[in-house]
C-alpha cells in the first residue's frame, strides 16, 4: 500500500505539465501559466515498486479552452503496473501579472 500511495503522489506531479505543451508558443510570448488540478484516477494494474526504476509515459489527447487533459502509463520491468489521467485548468496569464 505504500509504495501505491507514493506512486499515486508522484504521479500527479507531472502529468499535467504536459498537457501545457500546446500553448508554449504563449509562454515564448512573455506569459505564464497557472495550472490547477481538477481530478486525476489511478488505476493499479500489477504490484509495482516505487523505489525502482519505473517508465512514465505521458501524453495530451486534448488541451484548448483553458482545460487540458493529460494520460499517463506507468511500467516497469516492462510491464505496465498502472495508467493515470488528469484533468485541469490552465489559465494564461501576463507576467506582470503572475
Amino acid at each position: 500500500m505504500v509504495h501505491q500511495a507514493i506512486l499515486a503522489y508522484l504521479s500527479d506531479i507531472s502529468l499535467l505539465a504536459v498537457a501545457v505543451m500546446p500553448h508554449s508558443q504563449a509562454l515564448r510570448a512573455g506569459r505564464s501559466i497557472a495550472p490547477a488540478s481538477v481530478d486525476h484516477g489511478m488505476w493499479f494494474h500489477r504490484p509495482a515498486r516505487a523505489d525502482e526504476w519505473l517508465f512514465y509515459d505521458e501524453v495530451s489527447p486534448s488541451a484548448s479552452d483553458a482545460l487540458g487533459f493529460s494520460m499517463g502509463r506507468l511500467m516497469q520491468g516492462g510491464k505496465l503496473v498502472a495508467s493515470c489521467s488528469q484533468e485541469g485548468l490552465l489559465r494564461l496569464i501576463d507576467a506582470d501579472q503572475a
